[in-house]
Order: structure tokens, then sequence, then C-alpha cells
């Protein structure tokens, strides 16, 4: 199998063959397939004038995204499936790999020239069928264990430039002819080049019965990324001339005022700047469960059950660099702290959804009940301490932290203030709906039209959170749709 396709600005082309062959009491089926896949962006981005910028002290400058090299990406993936009997049982197993290369990449990207493998194998675990009060139970097992990388997008892999604009002279006259303004502007490039793609495990287990036609299934997972992509501060110094205004005569100006016959004084200032880096770590885990019944015939209903428990940890896996925002004499503080935990959270929830479908083919008419229970959710933020681990003076240089800055009348401001009930754990209560949708097909099944009512009933208590009380309302909603099948 060999296609091509061009879409706007993309281009992709495919090949994929399949294989079958049996080996003593196997079956195997292989597949196999390469593809190239590239994308451009063909547009100028943002213009506008450059003396009305599109807000006050803007960092950026217009950039055309035609000039970002195109994105090439080539992979290639092989698969085998085993069907192997295991007398009355079978076992299923498929295993493959799937790697891929960035091309198109200058020679400074630590991802140029490297290949990337992502292996998974999955396993079926068949039982025998079972006869319980004359009607068949069917059991399976499955299990599987994977990783998975997720490619930088071009904005991170080429990323803007930074316009760091320091004013060294803003001189304001009633004539405008006599006006000045003298800007030192630094350029930073925040490219990353030793950023990779981010790597994701997951590993799963699931166990699926079948009696009757009614279906039940359970599965567990769990995923863990440790270089997934954020933006990471970092810091630079800027020097910049700082002109005494206050000597110009403005009665005898003739124009402009000349820099060379002002004072000035040199000044030093400190600040961050962001850069795409491979520094998060995400871990989620969860159990997802599903029921489906027979669909009863007297009364043409069948019930769906789902629901899922879910827990994701999120937390940095590098230190950070960060500017108070206190000011001093007028000023804002020009050092800069090294924190060691920032934005960690732990996010819970548990919900369930029961679904009653009843289908009456007769009369062409369909009803669905739903009612959707949000058990409960939770949020709590990781422990911060807010005392740096280090911090750069007004050299540039990385010195520790310690008691004896904390006591320092300045540097004493780098400790960051935190109430203890932004790391206690948020809790809120069962919030439940009732939704109803009537569906009547016409014109021999071509044309639906539905009629839903959403949160027709509501159910959210109030509840206590750190002594205040939390009330919550729900407001229900109503709408038509219609379907066309030509």
């Amino acid at each position: 199998e060999i296609c091509a396709c061009l879409v706007g600005s993309e281009m992709c082309i495919r090949d994929r063959s399949e294989f079958h062959f049996d080996l003593f009491s196997t079956t195997n089926k292989l597949k196999a397939g390469v593809e190239w896949r590239m994308s451009k962006n063909l547009g100028k981005g943002q213009v506008y004038d450059l003396t009305r910028p599109l807000y006050p002290s803007t960092s950026h400058r217009p950039r055309p995204y035609d000039e970002i090299p195109a994105d090439h990406l080539l992979s290639f993936f092989i698969e085998d499936r085993i069907d192997i009997p295991v007398e009355r049982h079978r076992l299923i197993v498929a295993g493959g790999i799937r790697a891929f290369s960035p091309l198109n990449l200058d020679a400074d990207y630590r991802m140029q020239g490297k290949i990337y493998f992502d292996p998974r194998v999955n396993a079926q675990w068949k039982f025998p069928t079972l006869f319980l009060y004359d009607r068949q139970l069917n059991i399976q097992l499955v299990g599987g264990i994977g990783w998975q990388r997720k490619m930088p997008v071009m904005s991170q892999l080429y990323p803007e430039k930074i316009y760091y604009d320091l004013t060294q002279l803003n001189y304001y006259h009633t004539n405008a002819d006599f006006r000045r303004l003298n800007m030192m502007t630094y350029i930073i490039d925040p490219t990353n080049y030793d950023l990779e793609p981010a790597r994701n495990k997951k590993w799963e287990v699931r166990l699926d019965f079948d009696y009757d036609k009614h279906l039940f299934s359970v599965n567990y997972f769990y995923e863990k990324m440790t270089d997934g992509f954020r933006t990471t501060n970092y810091y630079r110094s800027f020097q910049y001339k700082k002109y005494d205004a206050s000597a110009i005569e403005h009665t005898s100006l003739q124009g402009p005022p000349e820099l060379s016959d002002l004072t000035y004084t040199n000044d030093t200032v400190i600040s961050t700047y962001g850069i795409n880096t491979n520094g998060s770590m995400i871990i989620k885990k969860g159990v997802e469960f599903q029921y489906s019944s027979n669909r009863i015939e007297s009364i043409h209903t069948r019930l769906t059950v789902t629901g899922a428990w879910f827990k994701s940890t999120y937390h940095n896996s590098q230190p950070v660099y960060k500017r108070p925002s206190v000011v001093i004499d007028g000023r804002q503080i020009r050092y800069i702290g090294l924190y060691n935990e920032d934005d960690g959270y732990i996010r819970e929830s548990f919900n369930t959804n029961f679904t009653f479908d009843t289908d009456i083919p007769r009369l062409k008419l369909g009803f669905s009940t739903s009612i959707q229970c949000m058990w409960f959710t939770s949020s709590q933020s990781m422990w911060e301490s807010g005392v740096p681990i280090a911090y750069v003076n007004m050299e540039g240089e990385l010195l520790p932290y310690t008691d004896a800055e904390r006591n320092d009348m300045i540097l004493q401001h780098l400790v960051e203030s935190h109430y203890e009930n932004n790391f206690k754990k948020r809790t809120i209560p069962i919030d439940a709906n009732i939704n109803i949708k009537v569906t009547k097909k016409i014109c021999r099944d071509k044309i639906a039209l539905a009629l839903y009512v959403n949160r027709l009933v509501s159910y959210h208590p109030d509840y206590t959170l750190f002594g205040n009380t939390i009330r919550r309302t729900s407001n229900p909603y109503f709408g038509m749709e219609i379907n066309f099948r030509l």
C-alpha cells in the first residue's frame, strides 16, 4: 500500500505492507511501513508598524513564519502479531517497534541525525469458554507496555528572539522636533539546541468478561514521563547607561540634545527569560471500568455504565530561577533566587455515568437518559519552602543562600511567603446531573431529529472549604439537533 497526500503546507508519503504466514501451530501477521512527513508554515506572522507596537514595552518583533525551515520527519515501524493456541486457551502476542528521525535540522541540534526507537508489546490471554446456567461465559486478560515519544513543535525548536529594551534617555520637549529617546537593546536567542523528544512510558492491565451479551471490563494503567516540555527561566545581566537630562537647557535647544553633551552613570540589571527544556515530570495512573447489559426486550432498554478514577502528579525535574517583585527605594530588587521546587500539584477525581438507552424500531424512536456523577475532585499543591538554594548577585555570580543571606536586609526578600492553606488538599464533593434525549427518525431513516435537555435535575450540595461555605448553582439548558444521511 503506497499513498501520498498534500494538504495546505503539509505533505505525507506513506508505504505500508502486510504479510501472513503460519509457523508450526501459530499464525503470524506481520506489518511494516515507512512514512515521510513534511510541513511548512508559509505565513507572514504578525505584521505591524514597529513605531506602533501591539503593546508598550513589548519584547517581540515581527517575524515571518516562512523563514522557519520546513519540518521533515522520517519514520518506520514493524509489528508482528502471533496467535498461539495453548490447549483450549489462546495466547495472542503483538510486539512492535517504531523508529523515527527528524530531518532538516541544523547540526547544532542534538536531535540531528539521531534515530529514536519506541518499542511496545501487548499480550492477550483468552480462557476457554465456560457455560454457566446454559449461557456462555468468556474471560480474557489483556496487558501491555510501551514507550512513546512526542516531538517538540516548531515553535519550541525555533522560538522567537527576545528583545530586551533598556531606556537610557527619554527626553520630552513641547516641541516634537526636540524630543529624544535612546534605547539599549539586547537580543536573546532562546533556542535550546539540546531539546529532545519527551518520552512517555505506559503499562496497563485489563480484565474482560462476556456473559450472555453482558459485557464488563476493568482496566488499570500507569504512565510516567520524566522529560516533558516546560519553560525554564534562566538569568542574564544587562549593562546600560543612564543619562542625566537635568542639565539640558530647554530654552536654548536648536534640536534634540546630543548624547555626547550629557553625563551618565553605568548601571546593571539582572532579568530572567524563558527557554524550552525537558524539565517536567508527569505521573498518571487510574482505573477505568465499563459495563453494558443485554437489551431487555420487554422495555427495549439497555444499561451502560462507564466510570474512572484518575490521579495525576506534576512537578518540575529542574531547579528554577525567579526574580521577586519586591520594590525597595522605588526599584525592584536586583537579585535572583534559585529554587528547588515550583508549581508541583496532585489532581484526583472519580466519576461514573449511567446511561439508559431505549430503542423502539417500530416507532423509529430512541430515548436516552443519562445520569452523570462526579463523585469528587481534589487538588493539592506540593509543599514549597520558599527558601532559595542559591542566588545570583549583580556580577552574575551564583552563590549559595545561607543563614547569613536570610538575615540580610535585602537578600531576605528572596524568601517567598506561602500560606499554609495553599498546600492543603482541596476536595469538591459530589456533583450529579440527569440529562435526557429523544430522537425521531423520518424520511426512511435519512433524517434524525433530536431534542435534548441537559441538567434537567442537578444535585450539588454546599460544602465547606477552610472554614468557608461554598454554594454551587446549576441551570438546565435544552436544544435541538438534526442529522442528515445521504
